[in-house]
C-alpha cells in the first residue's frame, strides 16, 4: 500500500507541477509592459518562484516517481545468476573449516578479517590486514592472486554468448561506477562490457573476482533518470562536497518557496470561498 500511495502521489506531483509550470510562463509571457509578473505580494513570490525553480520541481517529483520503478520501467535484473556461475558450486564445512584452520597457522596476527570468495568452484580465502590490504590465498594459505587466465574465464561468463570488450583495470570512477558521499566504492575494479546489444557493464574485484556491480540497460536508465535528477548527480565534479551541499541548499530553498508560497495561495482561497458561502446575502 505505502508503494502505491507514493506512486499516486508521485503522478499526482508531476501533474501539479507541471500544470503550474505552464501557466506560470503563460502568465510571464502575458505580463503587462514594463513588468517582471501581472502579481503582486506573495502570488508575485509564487510566481516568480515557480517560472524560476518549477522546471527542478517536476524533475525532483518525477525522479522521486521513477525511484519505486512504476510499472518496471527502470527495473534491472539482479546479478544472483552470474554471481553463481563465477563461484560455482559451493564448498563444504569441512572445506572451509580446513581452509581457516590453514590460514590461522600460516598467518600473523596482523589479520582482522578473513572471508571466502569461490572462483570457478575452487575454494579461496579473502585476507584484509589492519592497514586495509587484501590479499586473496588458496585452501593451503598460499598467495593466489587473480591469474590472468581466471580473468578471461570471467570475461567470457559476463560477456554472454558475443565477444566482450577486454577487461579494463580502472582507478578512477567512471559515469557508472561511482561514490556518493558515505556510499563509497572499492577501488581499482576490473569493467568488463558484454557484446551483446545490451552492452551490459560488469565491474570485478581485482583481488577476489567477484562481481561488484552489474550496470544494464535498467539500471542505466536508472543511473541517469533518478540519481542524476534526484541528486543533481551529473558528474564527479557535481558531488564535490560542500559544493553539492551549498547548490541543493539554494535550490531547495527555491523550491521550498514555491510550494510553500502555493500552499498559502490555496488555503487563503479556500478561506476566502468559505467565508463568501456562509456571509449573508444583503
Amino acid at each position: 500500500m505505502w508503494r502505491q500511495v507514493l506512486i499516486a502521489t508521485s503522478v499526482l506531483g508531476c501533474f501539479l507541477a507541471g500544470t503550474g509550470l505552464y501557466l506560470g510562463v503563460r502568465q510571464w509571457l502575458r505580463r503587462p509592459p514594463g513588468r517582471w509578473s501581472p502579481y503582486r505580494g506573495v502570488t508575485l513570490w509564487h510566481h516568480a518562484a515557480g517560472v524560476i525553480f518549477g522546471l527542478l520541481t517536476l524533475s525532483w517529483v518525477l525522479s522521486g516517481l521513477l525511484s519505486m520503478n512504476p510499472w518496471g520501467w527502470l527495473a534491472g535484473s539482479d546479478a544472483q545468476a552470474e554471481r553463481s556461475a563465477l563461484s560455482g558450486p559451493a564448498p563444504s564445512g569441512a572445506e572451509v573449516k580446513a581452509a581457516l584452520r590453514a590460514s590461522a597457522a600460516a598467518h600473523e596476527s596482523d589479520l582482522v578479517s578473513i572471508r571466502s570468495a569461490s572462483l570457478g568452484g575452487r575454494l579461496f580465502l579473502i585476507a584484509t590486514t589492519a592497514s586495509g590490504e587484501r590479499q586473496r590465498f588458496n585452501a593451503n594459505a598460499e598467495p593466489a592472486p587473480l591469474r590472468r587466465e581466471e580473468l578471461a574465464r570471467i570475461a567470457t561468463v559476463l560477456g554472454s554468448a558475443q565477444a566482450p570488450t577486454p577487461p579494463a583495470l580502472l582507478s578512477q570512477e567512471d559515469e557508472y561506477y561511482f561514490s556518493h558521499h558515505r556510499d563509497v566504492v572499492p577501488l581499482p575494479v576490473y569493467r568488463i562490457v558484454s557484446g551483446d546489444a545490451a552492452a551490459t557493464r560488469y565491474y570485478v574485484d581485482p583481488e577476489s573476482g567477484e562481481l561488484l556491480a552489474k550496470i544494464d540497460r535498467g539500471a542505466r536508465g536508472y543511473r541517469w533518470w533518478h540519481q542524476g535528477l534526484h541528486r543533481l548527480d551529473f558528474s564527479a565534479s557535481l558531488r564535490v562536497r560542500p559544493r553539492w551541499d551549498a547548490l541543493m541548499l539554494l535550490l531547495l530553498t527555491g523550491v521550498t518557496l514555491s510550494s510553500v508560497t502555493g500552499v498559502w495561495l490555496g488555503y487563503r482561497r479556500l478561506v476566502r470561498r468559505r467565508t463568501s458561502e456562509v456571509t449573508p446575502a444583503a
